[in-house]
């Protein structure tokens, strides 16, 4: 029996233990994504990360800062990212900051930076998130690699996921050619770049970006990993993990109403696809 779609992209909270479970046997490792993005109900977000930290310790978890009111109280949401990244430390766990749209991404830089600093001292707990499709995004890559810093850099690359948001901002690349560029080279640029302490997460379907980072990793490049989406790039998960390649598999969960805006750029994505199921 086929899942319903909303499973094939998403689960509920009671669910999520089945998911975890179910992702572990296929030998990859699961990325715990609180999916809400609603500042509104931030005290609960924030209890509901909290709570998820405890219940699945030792586990990689993603978090959007929209769901801790940051376009409305950025102290507050401050606050609440050093509280989540704090216990996920306790619980030997890692912290992804996820990127947003443009009109709070610069925001969520800057909190997703201090962070870093105050606890990627010994190891990477803490990933920012780069989002290629973005024509200001190499240039930042470059300058946080390359700047002198006391703490070391988790890296996620994404090409970037809310482009009806950010199309008018003038800040996307018009040609598709030219964000698969900017992905590929920035994996490059880490290998040049980076210390080897530093760590960098290659979230992308793209076949060629994943070769790409396959090849490093073959290449005895350890701090480089691979994510991708449930319900998305299967057959790349299985295959990279037949080779011997960990591969991250995000998990996002919420309520149904909170999996909409979540759910609704999957389809956009996937429409070709989920227009014959």
């Amino acid at each position: 029996m086929k899942l319903p779609l909303i499973n094939r992209f998403t689960c509920s909270p009671r669910q999520l233990p089945l998911f975890i479970d179910k992702i572990k046997s296929k030998q990859m490792r699961p990325i715990i994504d609180n999916i809400c993005e609603n500042g509104l109900t931030s005290s609960k977000n924030l209890r509901t990360i909290l709570t998820s930290l405890d219940t699945y310790p030792m586990n990689t978890f993603a978090i959007k800062l929209s769901a801790l009111n940051l376009a409305k109280d950025k102290t507050s949401a401050i606050d609440s990212t050093y509280q989540i990244c704090e216990k996920a430390v306790e619980n030997n766990s890692i912290i992804i900051i996820d990127a947003e749209e443009v009109k709070i991404n610069n925001e969520i830089d800057s909190i997703a930076d201090q962070m870093m600093s105050t606890f990627n001292q010994n190891s990477v707990n803490v990933y920012k998130t780069y989002q290629m499709y973005r024509r200001d995004t190499t240039s930042k890559f470059i300058f946080d690699l390359t700047k002198e810093r006391d703490y070391y850099l988790g890296c996620k690359l994404v090409r970037g996921a809310y482009y009806n948001q950010d199309i008018d901002t003038d800040l996307l690349f018009w040609q598709i050619k030219d964000t698969h560029n900017a992905y590929d080279e920035a994996i490059q640029h880490f290998i040049t770049y980076s210390d080897n302490k530093d760590k960098l997460l290659c979230a992308t379907h793209n076949y060629q970006s994943n070769e790409i980072a396959k090849n490093h990793i073959h290449q005895g490049k350890k701090n480089i990993e691979i994510g991708h989406l449930l319900g998305m790039a299967d057959y790349l998960s299985e295959d990279l993990v037949s080779e011997g390649i960990a591969v991250y598999k995000y998990i996002p969960y919420g309520e149904y109403h909170e999996t909409l805006p979540y759910l609704t750029r999957r389809v956009y994505e996937n429409y070709p696809i989920l227009s014959h199921l």
